[in-house]
């Protein structure tokens, strides 16, 4: 094994992890809780964008309600995020197994 030809493999995926990791931050990703009434936008490095409440939902405020809606809208958006990390990841690592932690 060419060690030096292993060490510019290494350094050629870090760069290319470099970009991925560019490309996931420019992209974003939603989630919804309580029908819609809750969005959550994360960029595809899990940073939280933007979180948007529907108006009515504080007509009649219920914080039981409104914590559901929040844990529901996280956990797809940070669902959808991870999914879009690993594909981004897997056109990196051609699939090597082990490589991916989203996967």
């Amino acid at each position: 094994m060419d060690l030096f030809k292993m060490a510019k493999q290494m350094k050629d995926m870090q760069g290319e992890m470099k970009k991925m990791r560019a490309a996931l931050a420019a992209q974003s990703v939603v989630g919804e809780g309580g029908r819609g009434a809750l969005k959550v936008e994360l960029t595809g490095t899990m940073e939280v964008k933007k979180i948007t409440l529907d108006p009515k939902t504080l007509e009649k405020p219920n914080v039981e309600q409104l914590e559901k809606m929040m844990e529901e809208a996280f956990a797809k958006a940070l669902e959808k995020a991870q999914k879009l990390a690993a594909s981004q990841l897997g056109k990196i690592t051609g699939g090597m197994g082990g490589l991916n932690p989203f996967a």
